[in-house]
């Protein structure tokens, strides 16, 4: 009786005591990156100010937010204007504001990094962290609109979706460096591209699941589709794409056997007008180790060999 609820206490406390124990490390480690990240962003500050001024000159606004302007018809008074209407006996009937002049930039960027073990082995984590560092700053000092984040390993995992209801924070950075640890069997570009059109296709409005298998009838064949075989794709969207971009951190070193594949995909993009840019981060210790000195044997369809620099 006793004996055994004192035990059952014991236990009780010691799973409490490890539970309190584990919390504590989770915590310290996340102060630890919540500081890593500041360290990141401090010592990035200065590129991600000229990157945000020279998106500002590239990165046009599209929306009309303020309220500009004399018009006789608009959305709100010109509260200026109301005395002087008065005074000319109703006449000078030039009073109502307008959103006519765009102010605001509503583009939705996907930053995608790549977290294989090349990236580590070849010294480029750290630079992809930074360069993170710096899109994210930059990007989110100019107010860009909605930014999204990937990474790419093993697989693709989606870390932040464009429906992201703050902008991009300390917080966020922070989680960031939690998930990226460099440590991937695989560069999975080609699975990327293809995350990275469906979430633009999801945020435009004009994605479509793929289709389904069809379901066997009461007879044994295959049901008939009806109303004319399911949805079609919409061409247009609900948002211009051309107001969607994404930036690709990576060491570039991508399995040849994907390329073709990868060209296909960045043509989807480009018929789409979404602009990727790609940022190799490259080896900064050994330059003999540099993608700029890195080549490879490619072979044509008669079985002959060349040599060619990898960048090209």
């Amino acid at each position: 009786g006793e004996a055994d609820e004192e035990e059952e206490d014991e236990e009780e406390e010691e799973g409490e005591g490890v539970a309190a124990a584990t919390q504590a490390r989770r915590a310290a480690r996340r102060a630890g990156l919540r500081a890593l990240w500041a360290r990141y962003c401090g010592l990035t500050t200065p590129l991600a100010q000229q990157l945000c001024e020279q998106l500002r000159l590239v990165l046009e606004p599209q929306v009309a937010s303020q309220l500009k302007g004399d018009y006789r018809t608009g959305k709100r008074l010109n509260m200026r204007r109301v005395i002087p209407y008065i005074a000319s006996g109703y006449r000078k009937d030039k009073i109502w504001l307008r959103r006519t002049k765009p102010s605001k930039r509503a583009y939705q960027i996907l930053l995608a990094i790549d977290d294989s073990r090349t990236m580590r082995e070849n010294g480029a984590g750290a630079g992809a962290l930074a360069a993170l560092a710096t899109l994210a700053t930059g990007l989110t000092q100019l107010e860009v609109g909605d930014l999204a984040l990937v990474k790419f390993g093993d697989g693709v995992r989606v870390l932040r979706d464009f429906d992201h209801p703050s902008p991009f924070g300390a917080e966020d950075g922070t989680t960031a460096l939690e998930e990226f640890q460099f440590d991937g069997e695989a560069t999975p570009a080609r699975a990327m591209l293809a995350k990275a059109i469906e979430l633009f296709d999801k945020a435009d409005g004009s994605y479509v699941p793929p289709p389904t298998a069809p379901m066997a009838s009461a007879s044994g064949g295959a049901a008939a589709p009806s109303g004319g075989g399911g949805p079609a794709p919409q061409q247009g969207g609900l948002r211009d794409a051309s107001h969607q971009m994404m930036f690709v951190v990576s060491d570039g070193r991508f399995d040849q056997s994907q390329i073709a594949h990868l060209r296909a995909l960045n043509r989807r993009l480009a018929e789409r007008k979404r602009f990727l840019v790609l940022l190799i981060v490259d080896t900064h210790g050994d330059p003999a180790r540099s993608i700029e000195r890195e080549r490879r044997i490619y072979f044509d369809a008669n079985g002959g060999g060349r040599s060619a620099a990898y960048l090209e």
